[in-house]
């Protein structure tokens, strides 16, 4: 667990291109608690699409489409807050089932293209998600089938043309000539081929591979390996797979009817959500369970962590009161052994108030420890940061500053701790203090 901001962070539970997805908690100053999920930005050179993201995802208002409720920078980083979804990805989901029903790959599928749907005509922009996979793909406990990472979700004919998962790219743009919407209907025509046959229709560890296996265009209907397919299913799932981007179908609305019209054909009922939730919750009633609990420890521990975290802060403020104390008695007392270089016992006893105050800063900062082991991330991780803060502790109060800053620093780099920054950099300028003392004593003995 860790702080960031208003939200208090507690698991990594998906990471893109441009930024890693967590589960986190929203804490209001009055206590209240929400589970959201936060998308933080890796890497600056992908502000302006995070920026992008952000903008239009929030405005997206459709029961299968993950919404975006806030966005903004904390700790100079950019971040996206979403709903959380306590479920799996499609990819996790067909692992689990392996054979998928047919009515249950009907019902994800008109979840999808209508999400899609949505998204082509929101707002008249022309909008392309570029990046329709397995992943992005959610599904909850209770039946819900929603879209997700809209990091690359952009107009037609705009300024860029990225786009996403390479298995999942058409042809037209690996030939490069950019997306359209039809680009989007041959992703969901991949989805929907990797359901009906649990297999990957375009893998290889090697880029260039996955981009002749595409371009190549020979692609077997799913029948030839799942005997439950129909022929009517076939002639959806190849249509949307054409080759030549005309002949795909013209939106996602035109292959939803078209699949339903298939699965009438091919005697397959159509399910409700509640008749999926139960299908869901019954392969994955063992995981349900643990996210369940994970999420209810979270929040027993939340109040404790907070009281943590404010402590820290006030102890991070006495150690750094402490250090300063220590710099400016360090520079009054060298004036001091200036003055009286005549004096053995004058130096002795600056010496000695030296290292009291180097003494009592190291136990603020085990106390600082105590405080802090809260949120740091395992228990092996706390003993071995406890071990660099103990030695680092110790050598500071030897008098050996710079030493015992460098096994300081790795304690809190183990622990996560940002709080304590300004406090290594207070060390840094202790170890300056004492440097120059170091050699005001050492011109005194040429002197002499």
């Amino acid at each position: 667990m860790r702080k960031f901001g208003q939200y208090i962070i507690t698991k990594e539970i998906g990471e893109g291109g441009m930024g890693k997805v967590y589960r986190a908690w929203k804490v209001s100053e009055a206590g209240f608690k929400k589970l959201v999920a936060i998308k933080i930005l890796k890497s600056s050179k992908h502000t302006e699409l995070f920026i992008n993201e952000a903008k239009i995802s929030a405005r997206f208002d459709h029961e299968n489409i993950v919404k975006t409720n806030n966005f903004g920078k904390i700790e100079n980083t950019f971040f996206i807050e979403m709903e959380y979804i306590k479920g799996v990805n499609l990819m996790e989901f067909l692992k689990k089932v392996n054979e998928i029903p047919l009515d249950i790959f009907l019902f994800i599928s008109e979840k999808i293209l209508t999400a899609t749907e949505y998204i082509h005509n929101f707002e008249g922009r022309r909008l392309i998600h570029r990046d329709i996979n397995q992943k992005n793909i959610l599904i909850s406990w209770t039946g819900g089938v929603k879209l997700s990472d809209f990091g690359i979700t952009l107009p037609q004919n705009g300024k860029i043309d990225p786009f996403g998962k390479l298995s999942y790219v058409p042809p037209e743009v690996i030939n490069g000539n950019g997306w359209t919407q039809q680009g989007d209907i041959w992703s969901i025509g991949v989805v929907m081929w990797e359901m009906l046959t649990s297999q990957r229709l375009f893998s290889s560890a090697n880029p260039e591979e996955v981009k002749e296996k595409i371009l190549k265009g020979s692609i077997p209907p799913p029948s030839s390996i799942n005997s439950i397919v129909t022929e009517h299913i076939d002639e959806v799932i190849l249509k949307a797979l054409s080759k030549n981007p005309f002949m795909r179908y013209s939106s996602a609305e035109e292959m939803l009817n078209a699949l339903k019209i298939a699965c009438e054909k091919s005697s397959i009922p159509q399910i409700y959500q509640k008749d999926f939730a139960e299908f869901i919750q019954s392969c994955f009633s063992e995981k349900i369970r643990e996210e369940e609990s994970e999420i209810a420890e979270e929040e027993r521990k939340i109040p404790d962590l907070l009281i943590e975290i404010n402590q820290i802060g006030e102890i991070g403020n006495e150690i750094t009161e402490k250090i300063t104390s220590t710099s400016n008695k360090n520079t009054e007392n060298n004036k001091t052994i200036q003055k009286t270089t005549k004096k053995e016992k004058t130096k002795k006893h600056a010496k000695r108030k030296i290292k009291t105050n180097i003494k009592e800063l190291s136990l603020f900062f085990g106390i600082f420890l105590g405080f802090s082991t809260g949120i740091l991330k395992s228990i092996y991780e706390m003993k071995k940061a406890q071990e660099f803060l103990k030695d680092g502790a110790k050598l500071i109060s030897q008098n050996n500053i710079s030493a015992g800053k460098e096994l300081i620093k790795k304690s809190f780099e183990i622990s996560g701790v940002k709080e304590i920054e300004f406090i290594l950099r207070n060390l840094e300028s202790a170890e300056e203090e004492n440097q120059q003392a170091g050699k005001q004593k050492n011109s005194r003995k040429v002197q002499k």
